[in-house]
């Protein structure tokens, strides 16, 4: 491939990359806050038998915020993303050698859950 294209496409591979990081905190941020009004409404007493008012205004909070579908979408858009960033990068890559390193390495970060990764680019 000429030069010109591995460069579009390692353009286009790196702004896939950066949707798929938005998409996946679009899905963090979507399940956290479905997470916080499902706390809501299952941990108040005054939904223990079910009564009207403030339990019906927690549920509909709940059930008809949309984060569900908004986590849902994060997490597989951020999926599809990445898996075209990826063969996106590797295509640029071609046949031609390059004298820049391209590295991406990815390890245990701090907490239970976490990730850390970093690259050159």
């Amino acid at each position: 491939m000429p030069p010109t294209s591995n460069r579009t496409l390692r353009l286009l591979g790196l702004t896939s990359a950066g949707l798929a990081v938005v998409s996946l905190g679009a899905g963090v941020v979507g399940a956290l806050v479905l997470g916080s009004r499902e706390a809501d409404y299952f941990n108040n007493d005054s939904c223990r038998p079910h009564t009207a008012g403030l339990c019906d205004v927690l549920y509909n909070s709940y059930a008809n915020s949309g984060m569900a579908e908004l986590a849902n979408i994060g997490f597989v858009a951020s999926g599809a993303f990445g898996v075209a960033a990826t063969v996106l990068l590797l295509a640029s890559r071609g046949s031609v050698r390059s004298t820049t390193q391209v590295g991406l390495a990815c390890g245990a970060g701090p907490g239970e859950l976490g990730l850390a990764c970093g690259g050159r680019f």
